[in-house]
């Protein structure tokens, strides 16, 4: 990985910046005529209330990995940070990028192109690799893309019935909330459940999106719609930051109470 950020893309529109911080591979998206930047990460400058290791890698994660050891059937969360080796290729006009989480065994790649003055982003299925006891469940993409202070002048964009604008002013509660994007008509009965006993709602439309003083993005999944959910972390959960992303699921979990 390059020492310093470089540029791995270009369109008419946008440049694409590569880099990393402290382990982490982040990006950085360039309007060639305004100067614009939109980052997947966030600097100790600007967020200066960082009280933690776990913190501080949060906020560069280009994605945050869900695993189960199928040795003892424990989830675990992991960060793309200790442990983690990337590289990267451009090839054509995409930039992918192969993140190794050598301690556990687990491989994922990220594909990443230009497109319409933004990214789009993939995760193919054939890029994913794992070891007999470690196997993902679920991937959150872009965890930090263009978070924001509860202070900026701004709101978060949920796909709640036909759209909601959560101002970041409002007191609102602290737990991460997710939509999901798979019709409920197709749903079997337990997801269903798991879904409701998990406060898990609905898209209407599989879009998000944030605004933060004078710029914005708007996130819109197109693939992996079945196992997809987009996941509001709002200020004071885990950061006093707001944060919308997309978070892609592989593995389910089933409860079932046996009885003689």
């Amino acid at each position: 990985m390059p020492e310093e950020d470089i540029k791995v893309l270009e369109d008419q529109k946008t440049e694409l910046y590569l880099g990393i911080r402290g382990n982490c591979p982040v990006i950085r998206l360039v309007d060639k005529t305004t100067g614009e930047e939109w980052k997947s990460y966030e600097t100790k400058e600007y967020y200066t209330d960082l009280k933690s290791e776990s913190q501080i890698r949060l906020i560069s994660s280009l994605m945050t990995v869900y695993y189960t050891d199928f040795n003892d059937v424990d989830e675990s969360v992991m960060t793309g940070v200790a442990g983690c080796e990337t590289t990267y290729q451009v090839d054509e006009n995409t930039l992918e990028l192969l993140v190794d989480f050598t301690e556990e065994a687990i491989q994922v790649k990220v594909e990443i192109s230009l497109e319409n003055g933004g990214i789009k982003a993939r995760i193919p299925f054939n890029g994913i690799r794992e070891n007999d006891s470690h196997r993902i469940v679920s991937i959150e993409l872009f965890p930090c893309f263009e978070m924001s202070r509860p202070d900026e002048d701004g709101y978060v964009f949920i796909p709640d019935g036909s759209g909601v604008l959560l101002d970041f002013a409002e007191k609102k509660n602290v737990s991460l909330n997710y939509w999901s994007v798979y019709s409920p008509s197709n749903m079997d009965i337990d997801e269903r459940q798991e879904n409701a006993d998990n406060g898990i709602y609905y898209a209407s439309i599989p879009v998000y999106g944030m605004k933060k003083g004078d710029k914005a993005f708007c996130g819109i999944i197109t693939e992996g719609a079945a196992d997809a959910q987009i996941a509001l972390a709002p200020s004071g959960y885990r950061l006093n930051m707001y944060r919308i992303y997309p978070s892609f699921t592989y593995r389910k979990r089933y409860t079932y109470q046996l009885t003689e």
